[in-house]
């Protein structure tokens, strides 16, 4: 059992999505080790610019 909060593993993902017919591929980083272990935070920032599974939604607006 898991809560709503809870992340799933990819293996698990997968298996999940297999299940409603769609098919997954894991994507593979291109940001090495080094650069991130050094603090290279435009190196990160550059590779989340060009991500292609950006997707538009609306903003978030709390009334308080």
């Amino acid at each position: 059992m898991v809560s709503i909060n809870s992340s799933l593993d990819f293996e698990t993902a997968s298996l999940i999505a297999e299940e409603f017919g769609v098919s997954v591929t894991r994507e593979q980083a291109t940001l090495n080790v080094e650069s991130f272990m050094l603090g290279d935070l435009q190196a990160v920032l550059e590779i989340d610019k060009t991500a292609d599974t950006k997707s538009l939604r609306p903003p978030i607006v709390t009334v308080m």
